[in-house]
């Protein structure tokens, strides 16, 4: 068995999507380390506790959202990669999201491959060394 090589976190309120993100990268023979979490508050107490390559959270979850979650990170100086997903998105999500390096924004409803393609492009990107943005 490969030995997971990428760390990353999901902070998701709705833990069938938490069960979504962490099966969709488990499974292609386990590369990644997937932890999980309920809000913006345990993401914070996961990211100072051990490091992570991708934080993915969602933006809108009880107490402290993904936008709030970010803004903290970044005002911290932590340049983990971070994917932002949302069903109900707002209106400048995209406009907000470049500001703050976010790396990209994904809608629900999400399907299985595009949660994988969306993390093997940060990994790539990561690895790269470059902070390219795209939102779909």
């Amino acid at each position: 068995m490969i030995k997971p090589s990428y760390r990353v976190l999901v902070a998701d309120d709705d833990e069938q999507m938490r069960f979504l993100w962490r099966g969709a990268l488990l499974k292609p023979a386990g590369t990644y380390d997937v932890v999980t979490v309920v809000d913006g508050c345990q993401a914070l107490e996961e990211l100072a506790r051990s490091s992570f390559d991708l934080l993915v959270t969602d933006l809108r979850m009880p107490g402290l959202d993904g936008l709030e979650l970010t803004r903290i990170l970044r005002q911290e100086g932590n340049q983990v990669s971070i994917i932002w997903i949302s069903g109900l998105a707002p209106h400048d999500m995209d406009e907000q999201a470049e500001c703050l390096g976010v790396y990209c924004c994904l809608r629900k409803p999400l399907r299985v491959a595009r949660i994988r393609e969306a993390v093997a492009d940060a990994v790539a990107s990561a690895q790269k060394g470059s902070r390219q943005h795209t939102h779909s």
